[in-house]
């Protein structure tokens, strides 16, 4: 008699982790920032968040760069050199801070956005063969997208830069009205390709992955939740919330199933994570990334005439666009080597 084949996970960690770190987090970030954003002026509960959240899931990356000898010795050149060019870019640029701002903004959101995208495919793939995952992506983009056309907070801005360029006619209520339903329209139809998609798997024999389906739902109502609010600051720091948790999360079990699974190519103080005490060291990186940043910037802000405060923001920069271009060939989920560690 043969041996029952073992039926796929649904779950990256457990289905309780998952739900409450993952998944959870995702939504329970919002009605969480909305309720501070009541009792906290917004904009300082923003800086608070991104302080806190998004300075600290910083620290991680860097973990994962260097303590993964095999990572480092296959992307040598661009662990060393590229921080180099970036802190670079951010110094000469920084007395016109508009242009490190703009593309760490566009960055950031396609940072964002792809996170998402790679919960989605590592839970197909746990769950069986994964597919193409463009139904995946078109659907994250579109609702992403969709969203913002419904949230004033968001179109008011961009509508007043087209009207400064001389496009007033995009203002009318008729053209919100349409770009919303294009929106609205473009989002139904990637939805009913994403359902098409599974449809056709099941029919292959394939499961389909109830955490990944709870994954994107999750994400899309915490969006839409936030839509209560038009407050840009509120906006941002949901999002602040539960990517960093996502992300911080997502390397600690990465970093400590690959130590435990024995693999040589790994520092001492990859094992030591794996360790007794493993997730106090991990909270203690982060802890001290995050506190001495907080006191260089204080220090810098305390003696404004004594030091550039330039310099400060640049440095800011050059982490964040190194931390986002790591993350676009550290976490590339398409290769087997980093699936099978989640």
């Amino acid at each position: 008699m043969a041996a029952p084949v073992a039926r796929p996970a649904s779950w990256l960690i457990s289905a309780p982790a998952d739900l409450a770190l993952y998944s959870g987090i995702a939504f329970l970030s919002a009605p969480l920032v909305l309720w501070l954003g009541h009792l906290v002026e917004p904009a300082r509960l923003f800086v608070f968040l991104n302080l806190t959240f998004t300075l600290g899931h910083y620290a991680p990356t860097w973990v994962r760069a260097l303590g993964d000898r095999a990572q480092f010795r296959a992307n040598r050149l661009q662990i060393i050199l590229f921080p180099v060019l970036f802190f670079t870019f951010a110094w000469v640029t920084r007395n016109q801070p508009m242009v490190v701002a703009f593309v760490m903004y566009f960055w950031d959101r396609a940072h964002a956005l792809l996170q998402n995208y790679g919960f989605l495919r590592l839970y197909e793939a746990r769950s069986g063969p994964p597919g193409s995952g463009r139904t995946d992506f078109a659907l994250l983009v579109s609702s992403a997208l969709m969203l913002m056309t419904f949230n004033m907070g968001l179109l008011t801005p961009l509508l007043v830069q087209l009207h400064v360029l001389g496009l007033p006619h995009l203002a009318a209520p008729m053209t919100i009205f349409v770009v919303r339903g294009v929106a609205v329209l473009a989002t139904l139809v990637c939805a009913g390709f994403y359902v098409r998609a599974l449809v056709k798997r099941r029919a292959a024999g394939l499961p389909v992955s109830l955490g990944k389906q709870l994954f994107l739902v999750s994400v899309t109502a915490g969006h839409a939740l936030m839509n209560l609010t038009t407050n840009i600051f509120l906006l941002s720091a949901h999002e602040k919330i539960y990517h960093s948790v996502q992300y911080a999360v997502l390397v600690w079990h990465y970093d400590k199933k690959r130590a435990r699974a024995g693999v040589k190519e790994t520092s001492r103080f990859f094992m030591a994570l794996a360790g007794k005490r493993g997730l106090l060291l991990y909270l203690g990186v982060i802890a001290t990334w995050t506190a001495t940043v907080v006191v260089v910037k204080s220090f810098v802000e305390a003696e404004p005439h004594q030091y550039d405060p330039t310099a400060f923001q640049s440095l800011l920069g050059g982490i964040a666009l190194t931390h986002y271009y790591f993350d676009s060939f550290l976490w590339r989920v398409r290769k087997p080597q980093v699936r099978e560690n989640l």
